[in-house]
């Protein structure tokens, strides 16, 4: 079996924290609340514990989840799943409007809401680009224009036209065949690189600029 196996469930256990995405070794907090079927709890099939852990460094709580399985009239119990997984993590210098959007983009994306995920980082990309004074009928029209008054490079462009192909299709549910987690992140990748280069390394260059003129003084 690929989980990690153990007799009982542990009072630490070593993972990565949902909340400050940190490796950290969570504290147990409670008790084991069992969910399964209405079997013993020594000889029933499917059996789920979940438990309440402390993360020593945020001091957040952690849902997590243990499977178990009878053996030799006793449980083995192992790693299932926990909430939160993942917490995205905010990016500064972005417009606040635009980075509610990418946010609640990527905590979608964590929480297993791919179709949703897609359809904030196109919202996002859509603010951004009016942010930017776009101009035209439809997101397309919109980055293009961008482009062609060089507000954006071609390579900018090609990333925001991912984003709003990749939410355009998750936008449309008749013509969805199935939900590709990875374009989804990679989606949202594309959208952070989109964001970093027309928001935030400008600020920072002009912040630089600003301390260098500062210092010369």
């Amino acid at each position: 079996m690929k989980y990690e196996i153990f007799k009982e469930i542990p009072d630490y256990y070593n993972q990565s924290c949902g909340f400050c995405n940190k490796p950290v070794n969570f504290k147990k907090l409670t008790d084991a609340y069992r969910s399964g079927d209405n079997g013993s709890p020594y000889t029933d099939k499917e059996s789920y514990y979940s438990v309440m852990y402390g993360c020593p460094n945020c001091e957040k709580q952690s849902l997590i989840v243990f499977g178990s399985i009878a053996v030799s009239g006793g449980r083995t119990f192992f790693y299932k799943t926990q909430f939160p997984k993942y917490s995205p993590i905010r990016m500064a210098d972005v417009p606040e409007e635009i980075e509610k959007d990418r946010f609640e983009a990527w905590n979608c994306y964590f929480n297993g809401c791919f179709k949703s995920s897609a359809i904030m980082a196109r919202a996002a990309l859509q603010r951004a680009v009016r942010k930017l004074e776009a101009e035209g009928k439809g997101l397309y029209n919109e980055i293009e224009n961008l482009k062609d008054k060089s507000v954006i490079t071609k390579q900018l462009a090609d990333f925001a036209h991912e984003v709003r192909i990749t939410g355009n299709d998750f936008a449309h549910p008749d013509e969805i065949s199935e939900v590709n987690q990875k374009e989804v992140e990679e989606s949202l990748d594309f959208l952070d690189g989109f964001l970093e280069m027309v928001f935030v390394l400008p600020l920072v260059a002009e912040r630089r600029k600003k301390a260098r003129l500062e210092s010369q003084k």
